[in-house]
């Protein structure tokens, strides 16, 4: 399965969660309007069928209807709580975000793990957590690969060898990659909402004894009427509770029903991304191993049970295929032992690395493997082994000091503004003059870094970038956006926007300000306008001339399979801007007739350079669409 059929296999995936919904809800609000009709005939004296005819269906009607808005109320809330941002959930769960600078040894593995994997894919490095359990167990969360976040047990990462936990890291990019994390962030949702009714009923049971005493000490002489009240309260209490129990068995079912299958697919994508079965088989040993097995401590962590690599609950209610099977899918010999796990260790400081050059050439390492075109487009949003040897290549690539500086707030926006300056000239003069007056110490850390930047080459932009995600998010909303402006300004200096240099401004807009990708438009013909221009942007960057840019275009309007207008000659800003921000909210099967007809376009001369393939992953990324990386052959 390609990424994405796999996104929209997920999308479509919410709308099996939307029914199994749809009938949890309808059994609670039937178990709660039977509560009702007793309670009614209890406080009738029996006399329920001479009630006014209008009184008794009121009170189901009102039953009903608090019901649905108290469920669909409270799943509504969870689920906007948490969209967007995957670190909203880390935090939900006692998560610590990972210092970038952090100096303990196992965090450093975990960061060096997590950054070359998302540097093989093409995608942002996500925000990293720590959970302070002694259970190995690890989940991702976000809505898109933009808003992503990693959390890791402390059992994990102390318990684990680098292969195991890389194993395990890889698992939860498959869940990034396949598009699980907007469908788990619904199932939060819907799992609260469902929960919701029982934690009203536990907090009337609980309450109401104070309600009878409180009853009794007003009033001496109702002849035990308030007794009678606080007991009614009390036992309506316990059957809403009861029934709010009954939705929590439901709501394990729906997570195990909607989690176990993508699990076993998540197991076989992190072995085919790390091509070795024996680092994930053995993550899954040692939790079988494990004292405390995969236990998370924090109170919601049963909410978000389907997002763990490992499930903590027993076999009824487990989210996640029994341990066994899952190793037995990876390696079919295995004897059914489980490993004991390595002894926690005190954190050990981490020596700083030494610095190193590397033999370059077009910014890669010299043995960088070669991936064609065609092969790259249909490769989006996949991890294998060529995959990770790029990630790793990019990676051991990048000058140390650009490396620490991507992870350090202050220099990692100096970083990224520096990708916009020029190597000299009339237009370096006024991007100096602009910095020099907006912010005199920005432009000291750019004239600081921007010998190394150069160096790195065009090809290392949008990796730098993609490091350099996590201390951009955490930047203040009103630094990230002072950042930004000040980006378009050094673009705009020359008079002359390059589609590249756009691209990459709006993959860092979407970084900086946390904007989730919403997919909404699945008609093609309504986004035709918007296509247009973006094709006519690739054309241009790539050819000579107006002629030959339309040949271009064409080509890419033939493998689009759909009927455009003709080539764009002129476009202003506002116009690719808004073309790009409305094909990013496309559905998945446009977008992969884009990229498509993107790769047709810039192929068309058979001449790719690295600045019409950098273009073409920029162009992928902006669409929530990440491309791995690639050197080009003659």
């Amino acid at each position: 399965m390609n990424f994405f059929e796999a996104q929209d296999q997920a999308r479509k995936g919410s709308s099996r969660l939307i029914l199994l919904f749809a009938i949890a809800v309808v059994g609670i609000v039937i178990s709660l309007n039977v509560i009702a009709f007793f309670a009614v005939g209890v406080a009738s004296d029996g006399q329920y069928d001479t009630l006014t005819p209008t009184f008794a269906p009121l009170v189901h009607v009102a039953v009903t209807v608090a019901a649905l808005v108290i469920i669909l109320g409270a799943s509504l809330f969870k689920s906007a709580q948490l969209n967007g941002d995957g670190g909203k959930v880390a935090r939900m769960l006692g998560g610590r975000l990972v210092d970038g600078q952090t100096g303990d040894a196992d965090e450093r593995k975990l960061l060096n793990i997590v950054e070359e994997m998302s540097l093989a894919s093409g995608m942002p490095v996500p925000d990293v957590y720590v959970l302070e359990d002694a259970g190995i167990n690890a989940f991702a969360a976000g809505t898109d690969v933009d808003s992503a976040a990693v959390g890791v047990t402390r059992g994990c990462i102390e318990s684990l060898s680098r292969d195991e936990l890389q194993g395990v890291v890889a698992h939860e990019f498959s869940h990034i990659l396949n598009g699980d994390m907007k469908l788990n962030i619904r199932l939060i949702g819907v799992i609260f909402g469902i929960l919701v009714i029982g934690l009203i009923g536990y907090t009337v049971f609980r309450y109401a004894p104070y309600l009878m005493q409180s009853g009794r000490s007003r009033s001496s002489n109702d002849k035990g009427g308030g007794a009678m009240v606080g007991i009614a309260i009390l036992v309506v209490g316990g059957l809403i509770w009861l029934v709010g129990s009954v939705g929590v068995f439901c709501g394990r079912l729906i997570q195990a029903s909607v989690s176990r299958k993508r699990e076993y697919l998540a197991d076989a994508s992190a072995v085919q991304f790390t091509r070795n079965p024996g680092g994930i088989r053995d993550a899954l040993r040692k939790i079988g191993g494990n004292a405390a097995g995969a236990n998370v401590s924090n109170r919601h962590a049963g909410e978000c049970a389907h997002m763990f690599f490992a499930s903590g609950f027993t076999a009824m209610f487990a989210t996640h295929p029994p341990l066994p099977q899952r190793i037995q899918a990876i390696d079919p010999q295995w004897d059914g032992t489980m490993l004991a796990p390595a002894e926690p260790r005190p954190a050990r400081k981490q020596q700083r690395p030494q610095k190193r050059q590397e033999p370059r050439h077009g910014g890669f390492p010299i043995g960088f493997p070669a991936v064609g075109l065609a092969g790259a487009v249909d490769r989006v949003g996949q991890l294998d082994d060529a995959a990770t040897a790029a990630g790793l290549a990019v990676a051991e690539g990048l000058p140390i000091d650009l490396r620490q500086a991507a992870r350090q707030p202050e220099l990692a926006t100096a970083m990224v503004a520096s990708l916009f300056v020029a190597d000299g000239g009339q237009v370096r003069v006024m991007q100096d003059d602009l910095l020099a007056q907006q912010d005199p110490a920005m432009a000291q850390r750019i004239d600081a870094l921007w010998p190394a930047v150069r160096q790195s080459g065009r090809l290392m932009r949008l990796p730098l970038i993609e490091l350099a995600a996590p201390a951009l998010r955490a930047l203040p909303k009103h630094d990230g956006n002072r950042v930004l402006n000040l980006i378009r300004r050094l673009i705009e200096a020359d008079g002359e926007v390059e589609p590249f240099e756009y691209a990459l401004y709006k993959l860092l807009d979407r970084i900086i300000n946390k904007r989730p990708i919403r997919e909404k438009q699945s008609n093609i013909d309504a986004v035709s306008d918007e296509i247009r221009l973006t094709l006519s942007a690739l054309a241009s960057a790539g050819s000579e001339s107006p002629d030959a840019a339309a040949k271009a275009y064409d080509a890419g309007r033939l493998a689009l399979k759909a009927p455009l207008p003709d080539y764009k000659g002129d476009f202003k800003l506002p116009e690719l801007d808004m073309a790009l921000e409305r094909l990013a909210g496309c559905r998945m099967p446009i977008k992969e007739r884009l990229i498509k007809a993107a790769a047709a376009t810039t192929a068309a001369d058979d001449q790719v350079t690295v600045e019409e393939v950098e273009l073409l992953r920029a162009t992928a990324a902006v669409l929530g669409c990440p491309m791995p990386p690639m050197a080009m052959t003659a």
